[in-house]
């Protein structure tokens, strides 16, 4: 089983992907598209048990797009996601945090 979280900005996103055990599979960016997510998530076609971005106002259309290509794409409420950083503003342990709200 595969968790990702995304942290998602304008024109990138930044992916990490961990294992159930919690080990870092992949992490880097990719564009702000469903596409482009589906296709860096390739390797783990079928594995990827959840996909968690922090509900913002680019969200919304990318979760919806997301699941519309597969992947079981949730949004999350930024304070829990916020409050479990703390206090750490880099985008790999944001999206790793996300990853791992399971």
């Amino acid at each position: 089983m595969i968790y990702v979280g995304l942290d998602v900005s304008l024109n990138s996103v930044a992916v990490c992907a961990v294992d159930e055990t919690g080990k870092l599979i992949r992490e880097g960016t990719t564009l702000a598209d469903a596409p482009s997510i589906v296709q860096y998530l390739e390797p783990w076609a079928g594995q990827v048990e959840r996909v968690d971005l922090e509900a913002g106002p680019m969200s919304e259309w990318l979760t919806a797009n997301l699941i519309e290509l597969g992947l079981p794409a949730d949004s999350l409420e930024a304070r829990p996601v916020k409050a479990a950083h703390f206090g750490d503003g880099e985008r790999r342990f944001h999206s790793m945090v996300n990853s791992r709200f399971v």
